[in-house]
């Protein structure tokens, strides 16, 4: 199985780019906006004012904490890739030892056991 390590770097960056650059910045943007200050009145004569202020801060709570998890669950695939490209590197490079490198390894003067 062939895996193409740089292009799996690649998107590792990306993703990375894309997140720190336009995602986060343009998610910060946005929840700036949502202004604390909007005056939903809590009368008893006005339910609806009131249920209506609830909902729209529990909704920019919901639209806060998915926007985050995105970030996080986004990081965490960039990682993910990154960690796999860097596996796959390490093991290209075990798999380059030669035999006799190997052999070697196991040399007398290399073993530390009893000896016979």
């Amino acid at each position: 199985m062939a895996v193409d390590i740089s292009s799996l770097e690649q998107f590792a960056a990306v993703i990375r780019q894309e997140l720190d650059l336009n995602f986060i910045p343009h998610a910060m943007r946005v929840l700036d906006r949502l202004d604390p200050q909007v005056p939903f009145p809590a009368h008893e004569q006005f339910v609806e004012a009131a249920t209506t202020g609830h909902r729209y801060w529990a909704s920019c709570e919901e639209m806060a904490a998915r926007l985050s998890q995105f970030a996080q669950t986004t990081r965490a695939l960039a990682d993910a890739a990154h960690a796999i490209a860097a596996n796959y590197r390490g093991s290209d490079q075990l798999a380059a030892v030669t035999v006799q490198q190997a052999a070697d390894l196991f040399a007398p003067h290399h073993v530390t056991g009893p000896s016979s």
